[in-house]
């Protein structure tokens, strides 16, 4: 697997390139709620487009897979490298709903429950600010 998150010996690495991108230019669309828990967050996003909550359900199981997976993505982003870096003390539950998803991130480790939360407030920042948010990268919070 390239170190980078690209696509070498990672065959889903476009497709979810593609989903993600597509959610970037669909912001308008999205409505997203978080809610802070004293271990993670409780996220809801969802969209009234067919197609976009579609999207959103494919790019959050692919998502909940690669961290399973350890199968980083975004590792030019020092965020999301920590992530990937500590996936495995993070407990993902995805709930579908009819309009998206319901996710529930956790962990029993205080850093690791920061970096939860502070990439909740990036994604809401994806949906709000689109690919200008996704050329960014974004900061790790202190320990």
């Amino acid at each position: 697997m390239s170190q980078h998150g690209g696509p070498m010996g990672d065959p889903s690495h476009q497709q979810d390139r593609a989903v993600f991108q597509y959610l970037l230019s669909q912001g308008p669309s999205i409505e997203r709620v978080v809610k802070v828990l004293d271990n993670g967050v409780e996220t809801l996003t969802e969209s009234a487009v067919p197609e976009v909550a579609a999207k959103i359900k494919e790019h959050v199981q692919a998502m909940k897979g690669r961290v399973e997976d350890v199968r980083p993505i975004r590792m030019r982003d020092p965020l999301f490298a920590a992530i990937f870096e500590n996936a495995e003390a993070i407990s993902m539950k995805v709930e579908e709903t009819e309009r998206g998803v319901r996710v529930t991130e956790t962990s029993e480790h205080p850093y690791v429950v920061k970096l939860i939360q502070e990439h909740a407030k990036v994604v809401s920042n994806f949906v709000k600010y689109g690919h200008q948010e996704a050329m960014k990268n974004h900061a790790v919070p202190q320990p």
